[in-house]
């Protein structure tokens, strides 16, 4: 008998609120991916157009995926307003290379809500699920989101040109990583004892 995992949890910074996706939040995605093709044209698994019922979709499969311990991913909320302003998600964590990887509205561009998310998350990889390591990647041209990396505590450890199945096209791609430190590590017996 599989032991459940626990609810997915809430993680709270000081301007936002991390929490789990809502079927409820499927138009409200749909609309910040609509407004502006610029979010799609700078993240690697992000189609555009992004139909409504894709977005629907993937909401219903994050659970199972937190469930059988794929991925987990949060809606991106303003604090105190809850107003929903992209997504967060630790990807591939039953593999050797557990990735982040996060997307904001473009009118949420540039007040460091990336940064605050990333670090976040990064504090609950290595703590709560005792990952030891994270790996980042952004489109080459995307000079942004390597900055939010390496304000999160990334390397960059280079490019490389691949074929992006989500897209149907080969991209330039950057790939970083952040191992824990020595205050963040905890082992994954640690993060499943609680």
């Amino acid at each position: 008998m599989t032991k459940e995992k626990p609810p997915q949890p809430f993680i709270d910074t000081p301007r936002l609120a991390l929490r789990p996706l809502r079927d409820a939040d499927a138009e409200t995605l749909f609309i910040l991916l609509e407004s502006d093709p610029c979010i799609a044209a700078m993240a690697v698994h992000i189609p555009y157009p992004c139909p409504q019922s894709l977005i629907r979709s993937w909401i219903a499969s994050l659970d199972d995926n937190w469930q059988s311990g794929k991925s987990i991913t949060f809606a991106l909320c303003l604090r105190p307003e809850g107003q929903v302003i992209g997504a967060i998600s630790l990807s591939a964590l039953d593999s050797a290379y557990p990735e982040v990887g996060y997307w904001l509205g473009t009118e949420y561009w540039g007040y460091g809500y990336s940064t605050e998310a990333c670090l976040a998350i990064c504090q609950f990889a290595f703590g709560q699920l005792g990952l030891d390591r994270l790996y980042g990647c952004h489109k080459d041209g995307n000079t942004a989101s390597g900055k939010v990396l390496l304000k999160s505590g990334f390397e960059l450890l280079g490019s490389q040109h691949l074929y992006i199945a989500e897209l149907q096209q080969y991209e330039s791609v950057a790939f970083y990583l952040r191992s824990a430190t020595s205050d963040e590590e905890r082992t994954q017996d640690d993060a499943l004892a609680g």
